[in-house]
């Protein structure tokens, strides 16, 4: 969750004592520099105070200020909580209830309603305690998350409701060729991105496509179809699907079925896909790959339909320290694949 998400009053405060700087939201440490080599006293006498501005060309600040402060020393974190507390001894809290998807973390609400001694009802800032993943993994579940009034001693609960997991929507297609035409040279980009392809010599349509037509690749010199150039046919991440029948022998040479890559650069940024005679291979980022541990004859049944699926996640690439991790499925089961880098595998 971000430590401002729209819609929401936040409580923002920051000290600053010799070295060490501190950062609070909502009157709970979020951040901190013990290596501050600036006072605000070094920049002397300041002439451009302002509050939702800068000096320079930035932005002009889009959102809602109220009661700023600034005080003459760093307050400590008791101090702090107190800035947020309500303004009165609390009488009693309301629970909160909610309800949350399996396997999706609970949305805690950032404040209670409090009732305080005078009658009054203030929204009172809440701390909550972290949830075990656990609690929230099954439908039709329920727990409790204790919590407390931020600078104060008083104890407020959440009653968490775990509903039907809910499925993500697929995310937008950046291509998708059906391969129905039937005829001539421009294969359609049925997805709506507007990236229709071009056949380039004599590849022949089929009526017998695992749906509808298909295209036949002979393996003749020249025959191939090219998707254009558009940047965002190399995303960051990606998950490539496509229906395949092999109608030969595969084991005996190369079989390269795609190279989305610069012209002649094997370890150039993209990814290409080919079945080498002694496995199924993926390369994508550079040189980085991973392999199926069979043979393009195993993998394929001969004169069988077989549907791929490739999955590569740019989140868990080179620069974390894990390396890249990319999944194969084949039929809907993952046959056993291995890599370079950190990889997920399964077969069945």
């Amino acid at each position: 969750m971000p430590a401002l998400p729209a819609g929401e009053w936040k409580h923002v405060a920051v000290t600053l004592t010799g070295t060490q700087g501190v950062l609070y939201i909502d009157g709970v440490e979020a951040g901190r520099n013990d290596h501050m080599t600036l006072r605000p006293s070094d920049l002397g006498k300041t002439k451009n105070n302002y509050i939702g501005k800068s000096q320079f060309a930035d932005p002009y600040f889009d959102g809602l200020v109220d009661d700023f402060r600034i005080y003459s020393r760093a307050l400590s974190a008791a101090e702090i909580a107190a800035l947020i507390a309500p303004a009165g001894n609390i009488v009693s809290v309301e629970d909160a209830m909610l309800t949350t998807p399996a396997q999706e973390a609970p949305k805690l609400p950032a404040t209670v309603k409090a009732t305080l001694e005078d009658g009054s009802v203030s929204e009172a800032p809440v701390q909550w305690e972290p949830v075990d993943p656990s609690l929230y993994d099954k439908e039709c579940s329920l727990f409790t998350v204790n919590g407390t009034v931020v600078g104060t001693e008083t104890k407020v609960q959440a009653h968490v409701t775990v509903t039907k997991r809910v499925i993500a929507p697929f995310p937008e297609l950046a291509l998708r060729y059906t391969f129905d035409e039937g005829q001539g040279i421009t294969v359609q980009d049925v997805s709506g991105s507007g990236r229709d392809g071009t056949l380039h010599g004599s590849p022949d349509w089929s009526g017998q496509g695992h749906k509808n037509q298909a295209l036949t690749f002979s393996g003749t010199s020249g025959n191939f179809a090219h998707a254009g150039n558009d940047p965002k046919l190399q995303p960051g991440s990606l998950t490539l699907s496509y229906w395949i029948k092999r109608t030969g022998a595969m084991n005996d040479k190369e079989n390269v079925l795609l190279w989305f890559k610069p012209e002649g650069s094997f370890a150039g940024n993209g990814f290409f896909v080919t079945y080498n005679g002694n496995s199924s291979i993926v390369f994508v980022d550079g040189a980085n790959g991973f392999y199926v541990k069979q043979s393009p004859e195993e993998f394929l049944p001969l004169n069988e339909w077989t549907h791929i699926v490739f999955t590569y996640c740019e989140r868990h690439g080179g620069g974390n320290g894990c390396g890249s991790q990319s999944n194969s499925y084949c039929n809907w089961c993952c046959p056993n694949a291995d890599a370079n880098a950190s990889t997920t595998l399964f077969k069945i």
